[in-house]
């Protein structure tokens, strides 16, 4: 399972042609936590994109799959995108919490990668 953020709707139809199990993440799903999320399987009513930086977490994927499956998600979008798999910890936090993690690792990882 993928679920999409900041992805805008274009973006989201694209990639669930390809990849059926996907869950975009709605800027009115912010304040919840992700494991709720995935246990209902289901969109927001009104998708609207939350964030500016288009992230996925990778939920249950095997770990064969994920090289392959990021390659084909970047080819598609073309952007920079933050990857991130699912973990006890990050199922118990809420959107806006995990969105701002992912944001601040990705920061110090391309703050290293330019020196």
């Amino acid at each position: 399972m993928l679920l999409l953020i900041g992805f805008p709707e274009d973006e989201v139809k694209r990639l669930k042609e390809k990849y059926p199990e996907i869950i975009p993440i709605s800027a009115d799903m912010e304040d919840r936590v992700l494991e709720e999320i995935i246990k209902e399987e289901k969109s927001s009513e009104n998708y609207q994109v939350l964030g500016e930086q288009r992230m996925v977490i990778l939920h249950n994927v095997p770990k064969e799959n994920l090289s392959n499956l990021i390659s084909e998600i970047r080819k598609e979008i073309g952007r920079h995108i933050i990857f991130a798999t699912s973990t006890p910890t990050s199922l118990k936090w809420k959107i806006s919490d995990l969105m701002e993690e992912l944001l601040e690792e990705d920061r110090y990882f391309r703050e290293r990668r330019s020196k």
